[in-house]
C-alpha cells in the first residue's frame, strides 16, 4: 500500500505558501501554490539530506537541504517566533 504525505507550510508568517509531498517513490517541492514545474527527485536520485536549527534570541530558524545525484538541491527554510508553529 502506497502512501503520499503532504505537508504545507509557510517559511515566513508573510510569505507564500509551499508545499513538499512524500512518497515512497520520490519527494516534490512545490515553491508556490500556483508552481506548475515543482523540482521532483525519485528516492533513487537522493544523494543527501542536510538540517540544522539556528536559535536567534526569539527566532527558531530550521534549514533543510535535500540534494540528488546530478547536484540540484531543494532548500527550504521555516522560521518560528519563540517556536510558534503557524
Amino acid at each position: 500500500m502506497k502512501e503520499t504525505k503532504e505537508i504545507k507550510f509557510k517559511p515566513t508568517f508573510f510569505s507564500e505558501e509551499q508545499r513538499i509531498v512524500l512518497d515512497q517513490e520520490f519527494i516534490e517541492f512545490y515553491k508556490s501554490p500556483n508552481d506548475t514545474n515543482p523540482v521532483k527527485f525519485s528516492k533513487l536520485e537522493i544523494d543527501s539530506i542536510r538540517y540544522s536549527i539556528q536559535r536567534v534570541f526569539i527566532n527558531t530558524i530550521y534549514f533543510i537541504d535535500i540534494k540528488d545525484s546530478e547536484g540540484k538541491i531543494i532548500k527550504f527554510n521555516i522560521r518560528s517566533i519563540h517556536n510558534i508553529k503557524y
